[in-house]
């Protein structure tokens, strides 16, 4: 497996497979956390809106120095 330093950021929208998303790629060796940071990167609807708050799971504001 390639070694990377950099994290992905998955954006779907609710119901669109960011569960299964964040399912598929943890079962191929990736901790992609599914609405929270993992160490390789994050899947989640939440991301959708640009804005400080976020109904729940980690906003875009939490991210800006992550990714």
């Amino acid at each position: 497996m390639m070694k990377s330093s950099k994290k992905a950021c998955i954006i779907g929208t609710g119901r669109s497979g960011t569960t299964f998303t964040a399912k598929a790629l943890s079962k191929v060796g990736r901790e992609v956390g599914h609405e929270t940071m993992g160490k390789d990167g994050i899947v989640s609807w939440c991301l959708v809106a640009d804005g400080a708050d976020s109904l729940y799971g980690t906003p875009w504001s939490a991210l800006s120095d992550l990714i």
